[in-house]
């Protein structure tokens, strides 16, 4: 059963808002965490350093929404999702870095 066009269009909107807002919240935990005291006495990074960290995250978010659309029109939903969840599992090992370099 097909939705009424203007619910389909508030949903879609609501979607788009709750992305936009999980990706700021992002944002602040990636910015709380450099600024951490724990954070730089383990790490000591320099501002360079702290700003390619943000970067990094920043310029995945970029490239990975790039590719999910193209990648979605070439393997199918599933499979990107699928993807997806590989390469998120995968990262489980990033949590524990012991040096700046292996971040």
């Amino acid at each position: 059963m097909p939705l009424n066009p203007k619910v389909y269009q508030f949903l879609i909107s609501v979607f788009a808002s709750v992305g936009s807002i999980l990706y700021g919240y992002d944002l602040g935990v990636i910015a709380g965490a450099i600024a951490s005291p724990d954070f730089k006495s383990r790490f000591n990074p320099t501002a360079s350093e702290s700003g390619a960290v943000v970067s990094v995250f920043t310029g995945g978010a970029f490239f990975g929404a790039a590719m999910a659309g193209a990648l979605g029109d070439i393997l199918g939903r599933r499979l990107t999702i699928l993807v997806g969840a590989i390469i998120f599992v995968s990262m489980i090992g990033k949590g524990g870095p012991v040096g700046l370099r292996l971040m």
